[in-house]
């Protein structure tokens, strides 16, 4: 079987992903609403997520939909501008 490396990028997409979803299920916010939120379907936000494609507008529609803290904000934004 081949080795298969995982990227920086795709750790912190990994990393990403897990932030929105987990706070998502903790703060009982569906795919839907989150969707409605961003003015695009479930379908086009569950792809998004799935896949770490979020433009920075999204991002911080997300962030403050979700009511992160600055701090972790911030520490997304930087790795994601250092990437």
């Amino acid at each position: 079987m081949p080795k298969v490396y995982i990227t920086r990028q795709q750790k912190l997409n990994e990393r990403l992903v897990s932030l929105i979803y987990g706070t998502m299920k903790v703060k009982h916010i569906t795919q839907a609403q989150m969707a409605e939120k961003l003015g695009i379907t479930q379908q086009s936000f569950a792809r998004k997520l799935k896949f770490a494609q979020f433009t920075y507008s999204d991002l911080f529609t997300i962030f403050e939909v979700l009511e992160l803290p600055d701090e972790v904000i911030l520490s997304v934004m930087r790795e994601r501008r250092g990437a």
